[in-house]
């Protein structure tokens, strides 16, 4: 009887919750977003909190260089999305904790699950961008694809968006793989007499796709699903997937480059 009452209490305070309620920190985070990032005068406020690190210059025994970086890839704090999400979300609870839709009492649990549920999947997330970094700053990306290269000859072009997928499939994004493969793909549609402009549409199509099997986005996926440990299964259905996409791409490539 008891059990009955307390599911009938539950169900009472969740149709208390009006729709307008319960997409509150979505609807602040749009807000908050546009707000910032379409008003000059504060993007222009917001953008002089920075955070960068100085590197000097490495060169590898390959002959890699890797110039002097005297401001890399600067953070704008008060621009980035965690920004965004954790300004959202605690407004959010201010606005819910005085309306009782909150219990104060619960925040140490509700901080505990989030970790539980996002350090793996971040450390993880971070382990591979460190490792993507190592690669890229060694010339083992290079040297990989140069070797590619001259094993297709001018079938290159075909290969294209292959390589853009791997790229994304080491480095975790299409961003990433675009900055790994970019240069090295435009040089070698100099070399070919290629279609400069359709092998890097292909590299960044190919890195779109690689995506896919991408193993962070595939644990990120897991966790959010709360189904660790069938990232296997995840990746032997999408890598079908991939390479379908990947075969495709490649024969438009050759054709139109």
């Amino acid at each position: 009887m008891q059990i009955k009452e307390s599911k009938a209490s539950n169900e009472k305070q969740t149709q208390q919750i009006s729709i307008i309620k319960a997409t509150l920190p979505y609807t602040l985070l749009v807000f908050i977003s546009l707000g910032i990032l379409l008003s000059p005068s504060a993007y222009e406020y917001c953008s002089t909190f920075q955070l960068s690190f100085s590197f000097p210059a490495t060169e590898t025994g390959y002959g890699i260089i890797i110039p002097e970086a005297t401001n890399y890839s600067p953070i704008s704090i008060l621009l980035h999305s965690g920004f965004f999400i954790f300004l959202a979300t605690l407004l959010s609870v201010l606005f819910y904790t005085p309306k009782s839709l909150i219990n104060p009492t619960q925040f140490s649990k509700i901080i505990y699950c989030t970790l539980v549920k996002s350090v793996p999947a971040s450390l993880a997330v971070m382990l591979l961008i460190v490792l993507s970094k190592i690669m890229n700053g060694s010339g083992e990306i290079i040297i990989i694809a140069q070797g590619t290269a001259s094993i297709t000859g001018n079938l290159y072009t075909s290969c294209a968006p292959f390589i853009g997928g791997i790229g994304a499939f080491m480095s975790g994004s299409n961003v990433s793989s675009n900055i790994l493969f970019g240069q090295f793909q435009q040089s070698m549609a100099n070399i070919l007499n290629a279609n400069e402009a359709v092998i890097l549409a292909a590299q960044t199509s190919g890195a779109a796709a690689g995506a896919l099997i991408d193993p962070a986005k595939i644990l990120l996926g897991t966790t959010t699903a709360n189904i660790p440990g069938s990232e296997r299964d995840v990746l032997r259905k999408l890598w079908k997937y991939f390479l379908c996409i990947s075969i495709v791409m490649g024969i438009l490539t050759f054709f139109f480059a």
